[in-house]
């Protein structure tokens, strides 16, 4: 009753980490395979399963590190059954354009141990615990993941899938083999979009008051004289990709990182990943740009007509899933992002 009582209560709004840490403590839950099943159902089945992990918890294709996250990713919940690492929740959430990382711990015989400032987790998520960020690749390749890919597994992947069995998975909502071929639910592509959004919030965090006006004027030096812009895109023209090449086939990305750098942003920590995977990145299609001018519309209150992300930015396939994060935000095309900048 007292389980039915705190989700109906969640209806209104995503499961987070204060439900989780009560959950637990609450109950008094002692192993990640009793949390599992108790958890929202929404929760268990935005699923990415890693078979290689360069995190804290190990992975293996029998006993994969799994990634749950809900449905704005403002939580995402990773842990694993190998013994490295297992029985421990890692937690990271999203609020005020701050990420934050805590962990749950289960001990035999003892209460959880709940630490909500892991030092251990900084090295890979930030310099300091004053700025986190996620290390999730925003682009259509997830080195380690199932559904690497593009979400589609190839012979391996499927094989090792289907043998994922036992207690710390079987809660999961978890891909039927007809499904396989290409993840209709896209998990890898939509974490990936989902935190990007997030990240563009700690960007403007970052960059300080004056972001939008600083944007639309440029930066305040010549592109071809502003230095390393070449390290931040992809190198998929070998050695003609130039500095000279980027701002004449790549101005308006190029003008957004000159303005970034201006204002005191380190570009390393830019997600940009997706623009480095394709070759569609002189197309006009720029996510980040693209969604960082739309979250400063939002917030400055500015009526500028969206567009769908699945137009304006690479050109994903299409998915009931992809569609859903497409409600959740929208971007602004090139066109609007001038109309933007004349009001």
């Amino acid at each position: 009753m007292l389980l039915s009582l705190l989700f109906a209560s969640l209806t209104a709004r995503a499961f987070d980490y204060v439900d989780l840490k009560k959950l637990v403590t609450d109950r008094d839950l002692r192993s990640v395979e009793e949390t599992l099943p108790l958890l929202p159902e929404s929760l268990r089945a935005n699923v990415v399963l890693m078979h290689e992990s360069r995190s804290l918890q190990a992975a293996s294709p029998e006993k994969p590190r799994a990634i749950l996250f809900n449905d704005d990713a403002s939580m995402v919940v990773s842990y694993t059954s190998e013994r490295r690492g297992g029985q421990r929740f890692e937690i990271m959430t999203y609020a005020n354009d701050h990420f934050d990382v805590k962990t749950i711990q289960f001990v035999p015989g003892e209460p959880a141990r709940i630490d909500e400032k892991p030092r251990n987790c900084f090295g890979c998520h930030g310099r300091t615990e004053d700025d986190l960020r996620p290390t999730w690749d925003p682009g259509l390749v997830w080195r380690g993941a199932f559904g690497a890919q593009d979400d589609a597994f190839d012979e391996f992947e499927d094989e090792a899938y289907a043998k994922i069995s036992g207690a710390a998975y079987a809660p999961l909502k978890l891909a039927r083999e007809e499904d396989r071929t290409l993840l209709e639910s896209r998990p890898n592509l939509r974490l990936g979009l989902l935190l990007m959004r997030q990240q563009v919030g700690r960007v403007i965090r970052l960059a300080g008051p004056g972001l939008l006006k600083k944007l639309c004027a440029g930066p305040t030096k010549p592109l071809n004289i502003i230095p390393d812009l070449t390290r931040f895109l992809p190198s998929i023209y070998g050695d003609e990709f130039t500095q000279e090449f980027i701002v004449k086939e790549a101005p308006s990305l190029a003008s957004t990182l000159a303005v970034l750098m201006e204002a005191g942003v380190d570009l390393d920590e830019v997600p940009l990943t997706a623009e480095r995977q394709t070759s569609a990145v002189f197309d006009g299609s720029f996510p980040f740009r693209n969604l960082l001018f739309a979250e400063l519309a939002r917030r400055k209150g500015a009526a500028v007509k969206s567009t769908s992300l699945m137009e304006s930015s690479l050109r994903f396939r299409r998915s009931p899933a992809l569609e859903a994060v497409d409600r959740a935000g929208m971007a602004l095309s090139e066109n609007q992002i001038a109309a933007l900048c004349q009001m």
